[in-house]
């Protein structure tokens, strides 16, 4: 068995994130709660978990957890047609086998992508995999003509993330319906990475229904961590109607986790009972933080092009500098200022982004990718001062170095840099985006 090729965002963090005190600002996950901010959320939960034993969980699922899970996907998905995972990642890692095998071809929305979507079924299936682009001067909108093209007799699922991650896109109701159209004429299945629905909305009125439950080969994937902001269970989960893909599923589990952690279990229980508390208080900061975000564009129209996010805590601006390698400039600021940026090559599959050459089928070269900021989450707020406000709503103030290259400013992550054009001075302004 060949080892697969490095996770690039993982790896890029773990260079930085628990090496030092940072400030995390390249994370996609909501502002987090505290254990006891959730048990501030239902009298008698604390006394719960202290008198829960730690033996092993459910292969499936707690059943409980799971009641929560099918409410959350709607539609006719019992808790049966759900199955609990460590996490995003373990969900689309042993789906993705479960489902396909050596020469399926995929159809799959990108790039840019999380890399698993893109890698998992070539590198790891050995599927043959086709990219449905997406393109910024459409607004990251992917053509629906050019998804018909790329179906062939032999093509097995198609893939998507929306709301999606980096871009900020969002499938209208009304584009979900032609993709699933297109889906059940060819018995396509569809794959929807859904870890930003229910909370990375902008309005409730912009949620859509889970594929699983609009399609009967839809597979939608959720996870605690990104609208929830509980990243730290590390529990995701799956849902699908289909009982024979489950039981692969869960045969599969066998040789990882087996079952999901038990404290996770009973806390992610408890956060989805109080869903709608936790995602009104993240779609408030979402919304007030985006009407900053887009008036620091409006002032500085000369060096940022940002097709406006339609929904999700993330996005993906063009910086318009000079050329320059955005992981040459993130590695000098984390050392120079502590803060963590994301540069944009950690989302580029192995082909072109909207147009750009790719370097022989492998990684595109820093100088060679698209300029991006992708804004994280959090509870900070956004300052022009040369200052930033402490995670936590502390009112604490702290300067952030300033830090002085020549590279440009590409590949920042929930970081704006205001440019003196005749010094390539970057001052570092922190904006939370949630």
């Amino acid at each position: 068995m060949q080892i697969p090729p490095p996770f690039a965002l993982e790896r890029y963090f773990g260079r930085y994130e628990f090496s030092a005190p940072p400030h995390m600002l390249s994370a996609a996950d909501c502002e987090t709660w505290s254990a006891g901010d959730l048990f501030a959320l239902e009298e008698g939960s604390l006394d719960d978990f202290c008198s829960m034993r730690f033996g092993y969980t459910e292969s499936q699922g707690d059943p409980t957890l799971r009641e929560e899970i099918s409410d959350l996907s709607g539609g006719d998905i019992g808790p049966d047609r759900c199955v609990v995972f460590a996490g995003a990642e373990e969900a689309i890692y042993i789906t993705m086998h479960a489902l396909l095998s050596p020469g399926d071809h995929v159809v799959i929305l990108s790039p840019p992508a999380y890399q698993s979507l893109h890698e998992v079924p070539p590198r790891h299936i050995g599927a043959d995999v086709s990219y449905w682009q997406m393109k910024e001067e459409s607004g990251w909108r992917p053509d629906m003509a050019e998804l018909w093209s790329l179906i062939r007799p032999e093509t097995k699922c198609i893939v998507i993330n929306t709301p999606h991650n980096p871009t900020g896109f969002h499938f209208s109701a009304a584009e979900l319906d032609e993709i699933i159209g297109i889906a059940e004429e060819k018995g396509i299945w569809l794959f929807s990475d859904e870890v930003y629905r229910f909370g990375g909305e902008y309005s409730s009125a912009d949620l859509l229904p889970s594929v699983a439950s609009w399609y009967e080969k839809g597979i939608s994937v959720g996870v605690m961590s990104k609208s929830f902001g509980l990243a730290g269970l590390r529990l995701g989960w799956v849902a699908t109607r289909d009982t024979d893909l489950i039981s692969r599923m869960l045969a599969w589990k066998d040789y990882t986790t087996i079952c999901t952690s038990a404290p996770a279990e009973f806390l992610s229980t408890l956060a989805l009972r109080h869903r709608e508390t936790i995602i009104a208080r993240n779609r408030d900061i979402l919304n007030e933080n985006r009407a900053l975000l887009n008036a620091f564009f409006a002032r500085h129209p000369d060096l940022f092009c940002c097709r406006e996010p339609r929904a999700g805590p993330v996005c993906f601006p063009r910086f318009m500098g000079e050329e320059g390698g955005a992981e040459a400039f993130c590695d000098t600021l984390v050392r120079e200022t502590g803060v963590i940026l994301l540069p944009s090559t950690v989302f580029a599959p192995v082909t072109s982004i909207s147009g750009l050459d790719s370097d022989g089928g492998t990684w595109c070269p820093p100088s060679r990718c698209w300029k991006s900021i992708w804004p994280k989450t959090g509870a900070e707020r956004f300052v022009e001062n040369g200052s930033v406000l402490l995670p936590g709503y502390q009112k604490k103030r702290q300067n952030i170095t300033e830090v002085r290259t020549g590279m440009e400013c590409s590949g920042l992550s929930s970081v704006f840099s205001v440019i003196n054009p005749a010094l390539w001075q970057c001052r570092i302004i922190l904006c939370s985006f949630l």
